[in-house]
């Protein structure tokens, strides 16, 4: 019980410090459904184009990778895609000409798989609201990445 009072207490501070920075409290985004759609509603306002279904599923499966690196790649440059049609689609998934229009947004105790996340905070592209955008990315608890830092800190050599 000692353990998860000093998490939640962690938790409320780091969301009370985001809010303070700007960040959006999204308490209304509580599982993946409500996640998607509203990374849907901004992905499509931001560039100005309705998906299908079909195209949106393929673009989260597109997007969403384990890999740290190759996600900072695509959140940071322009894209592509094939929509249905056979048509290209290029894409942003934040304003890159303009980052200062991106708007910050975090949400706690995220439900995805019966899995809790505690804390989420995302980026926006759309410039007039504040909102989110995120590529669903790999969810762990606090408690995980607690424990996986520290392994890797220790295993870590700077050269």
């Amino acid at each position: 019980m000692a353990m998860i009072a000093a998490e939640r207490k962690l938790e409320e501070a780091l969301v009370s410090k985001l809010r303070d920075l700007k960040y959006e409290y999204r308490p209304d985004i509580r599982d993946r459904s409500t996640l998607e759609q509203n990374f849907r509603e901004k992905f499509e306002a931001l560039n100005r184009v309705r998906l299908t279904d079909t195209e949106f599923t393929r673009l989260i499966d597109e997007i969403v990778t384990p890999d740290v690196f190759s996600a900072a790649r695509t959140l940071r440059e322009r894209n592509s895609f094939i929509r249905d049609d056979g048509t290209p689609l290029n894409y942003t998934l934040v304003n890159i000409r303009d980052w200062c229009k991106n708007a910050f947004e975090v949400v706690n105790q995220l439900r995805i798989n019966t899995d809790t996340t505690s804390i989420s905070p995302a980026i926006s592209a759309h410039p007039s609201s504040k909102s989110r955008s995120i590529c669903r990315p790999r969810i762990e608890s606090w408690s995980s990445l607690r424990s996986k830092f520290k392994t890797q800190r220790r295993s870590t050599t700077c050269f």
